[in-house]
């Protein structure tokens, strides 16, 4: 079973459990804020992605 398949599991079991699964977009959000705080930090430069 590749990675892939794990998070489709535990994403269906999240959906039948009511809950919400490991890795929500609410769970990741604030950390990919700090990651591009740090980015403009690192490299002022630098365009934001797409």
């Amino acid at each position: 079973m590749d990675g892939i398949e794990l998070e489709d599991r535990e994403f269906i079991a999240a959906i039948k459990e009511k809950r919400q699964p490991n890795g929500s977009l609410a769970q990741v959000l604030p950390c990919m804020h700090v990651l591009g705080k740090l980015e403009k930090i690192i490299d002022p430069q630098r365009k934001a992605h797409a």
